[in-house]
């Protein structure tokens, strides 16, 4: 269920329910909406696509976690068939994730505390039209995680 504030419409879609939780808390002490979904690479992009379709939120916080590869095709799968979605993408290692995809445009959450507040520019800037974050460079081997 959405919150009440009157500001942009924000997905958060994490496998992690407790990482959800903090990141809809956040989002919405800064004035966006949210709604929520605990997600898995269990389903593919069916899960995720339909939850967006139903909800059309303005942005979407979206984590991609290990299997890096798979969550990344499933990301690509959505980002394919919800047209004109905006993205602030999440990872937990970007640099096993570059490993695995190669350039790749995500904020590291590492640790705890993470910046918070990381998330929320960047959603401003994505819904302003800007990108981000920046590609890093890309490794060459994608670890076993």
């Amino acid at each position: 269920m959405p919150a009440t504030s009157s500001g942009p419409l924000i997905a958060v879609m994490n496998s992690s329910r407790d990482l959800v939780t903090v990141l809809q808390t956040a989002l919405e002490q800064d004035g966006f909406r949210t709604v929520t979904l605990v997600s898995t690479i269990v389903g593919g992009a069916a899960g995720p696509l339909a939850f967006l379709r139903e909800h059309q939120p303005a942005a979407a916080v979206y984590s991609v976690s290990p299997p890096y590869r798979e969550s990344w095709a499933i990301l690509e799968e959505v980002r394919r068939q919800w047209q004109g979605g905006t993205f602030v993408i999440t990872t937990t290692n970007i640099g096993a994730l570059r490993s695995c995809v190669g350039p790749a445009e995500a904020i590291e959450l590492i640790g705890k505390p993470f910046d918070l507040d990381e998330i929320t520019q960047a959603l401003r800037r994505v819904l302003a039209g800007q990108q981000a974050a920046p590609d890093g460079p890309a490794l060459t081997t994608c670890p076993a995680v």
